[in-house]
């Protein structure tokens, strides 16, 4: 029938293999009608990954990350657990400001680095920090983290293990990394305590007891409470 109009088809326009259309569309019409649509479709699909990467951009642009954390204990997720995350401090040149919180002392960037500060933070902790339980993966995600100086601890025990001990985290981690996870180290709560009068075990304590001293006071000393 060629490009012509049929009888079924008069006063309507053309037809096709496709049936009676309103207009006159020849087979290679058609055929650039679908390619335009896939075409359209196709521009579609890049203008929603572009909106997509430029959203995030502008969240990084704005400082924001997150924090994912993984309990496992003895090779499976620790379910039910409660943990914390506080914003201790926020960016200024050399290291980080204490929120009011924590006294709204200076914590340098070198005193990151030690273990102790996060438990001399723990100690002032409070109520105000985001607070999630682990699901049945073991996981507890805090999203929309702004740049900053944040601790991290766990409330009681969960499937027989925990609390870990509280750290610190920096966000971006090494200048960049926005979304850091975490998987602290997670010991049994029935584990039998080291008799006391073990000589080694005293001597490693009286260690770590001094060693500890001494970097509270190093800590102490750059929030000008002179205690030691």
């Amino acid at each position: 029938m060629g490009g012509g109009v049929s009888t079924a088809c008069a006063g309507m326009g053309g037809y096709t293999g496709y049936g009676c259309l309103p207009w006159a569309f020849s087979e290679a019409d058609l055929d650039r009608e679908r390619v335009l649509e896939m075409k359209r479709r196709v521009l579609a699909v890049l203008t929603a990954a572009v909106l997509v990467l430029a959203l995030q951009t502008v969240g990084r642009a704005a400082g924001m990350g997150s924090l994912k954390l993984q309990l496992v204990g003895g090779g499976r997720p620790i379910r039910n657990a409660e943990v914390v995350v506080y914003r201790a401090g926020t960016v200024v040149v050399g290291g980080y400001r204490l929120t009011e919180t924590f006294g709204g002392g200076f914590v340098s960037e070198a005193d990151v680095l030690y273990p102790e500060l996060a438990q001399w933070l723990a100690r002032d902790a409070g109520e105000d920090g985001l607070r999630q339980r682990t699901d049945d993966r073991g996981e507890a995600n805090f999203g929309a983290l702004e740049e900053g100086l944040y601790l991290v601890t766990q409330e009681g025990q969960a499937g027989g293990y925990g609390p870990f001990e509280p750290f610190v985290v920096i966000l971006p981690w090494d200048g960049a990394e926005w979304d850091i996870t975490a998987a602290p180290k997670m010991d049994r709560a029935d584990l039998d305590q080291p008799e006391t009068g073990d000589p080694g075990t005293l001597g490693r304590g009286l260690l770590g007891m001094a060693w500890s001293a001494l970097a509270l006071c190093r800590l102490l000393r750059k929030r000008r409470e002179y205690f030691c």
